[in-house]
């Protein structure tokens, strides 16, 4: 879900020719870090890494 939600993020901001993004805890709850213990929001924002 949060892989899918950065994602829409990502696509939304190219869609308006921003030059990036800024995400501090997308998500409900706590404990939204990005890294290896969340590989698929990681892989993700790697993707759309410059």
């Amino acid at each position: 879900m949060r892989a899918s939600n950065f994602t829409t993020m990502f696509n939304l901001q190219a869609s308006y020719g921003s030059a990036g993004a800024a995400f501090w805890n997308l998500g409900t709850g706590g404990g939204h870090d990005v890294g290896s213990q969340t590989p698929l929001t990681l892989d993700a924002v790697l993707r759309r890494a410059p």
